[in-house]
C-alpha cells in the first residue's frame, strides 16, 4: 500500500511548479487518496508538517527558483543575421513612430506575481516562462470619500 500511495503522491511532478504546495497536497491526500485507500468516507486531517516531511522523504525539496544556464540557439549565425536585419527595419520605421513624453499613472497587476519558492524533485530543472502571463492594468484608483486619486 505504501508503494501505491507513494506513486499517487509523487504524481506531484506532473503538477505545475507554481501549484506544488504542501496545502494542495494535504487537500489531495485528505479528499482523494485517504478515502480511496481506506474505504472510509469520513475526512482525515493530517498536519502540514507531516505532508512536508513526506515530500522530503519522497525526494522533493523546497527551494527558491534560480535561473540556470541553457542554450537556445540565440547565437546561431542565421539567428544573428535575422536579428540584425530586423533591427535595420525597425530603425527605418522609427521616423513613422510616435514618441510619448510625460508621466504615466498606470499600474499592472499580475495574479500570483511570480511564485519563486517551489517544491522540486531531486535533479529536476524548471524552465519558467519569462513573463508572468496576463495582467490587469489599472489607470485610476477611486476612494469613497475623496473620489478619484490623482498624482500631481
Amino acid at each position: 500500500m505504501m508503494k501505491t500511495l507513494s506513486a499517487r503522491v509523487l504524481n506531484t511532478r506532473n503538477t505545475p511548479t507554481n501549484q506544488r504546495t504542501a496545502v494542495a497536497l494535504k487537500a489531495f491526500y485528505e479528499n482523494t487518496v485517504y478515502p480511496e485507500f481506506s474505504g472510509r468516507i469520513e475526512r482525515m486531517n493530517i498536519s502540514l508538517t507531516t505532508v512536508t516531511d513526506y515530500l522530503r522523504k519522497c525526494g522533493f525539496s523546497l527551494g527558491r527558483h534560480t535561473k540556470d544556464v541553457y542554450f537556445d540557439g540565440h547565437e546561431r549565425h542565421d539567428v544573428v543575421q535575422y536579428r540584425q536585419q530586423w533591427a535595420k527595419r525597425m530603425i527605418a520605421y522609427r521616423s513613422q513612430m510616435n514618441e510619448y513624453d510625460g508621466r504615466d499613472d498606470e499600474w499592472y497587476f499580475h495574479s500570483n506575481d511570480d511564485n519563486a519558492i517551489t517544491w522540486t524533485e531531486r535533479g529536476e530543472s524548471i524552465i519558467k516562462k519569462k513573463g508572468q502571463g496576463l495582467g490587469l492594468m489599472v489607470s485610476d484608483f477611486y476612494c469613497a470619500c475623496h473620489g478619484p486619486l490623482r498624482f500631481e
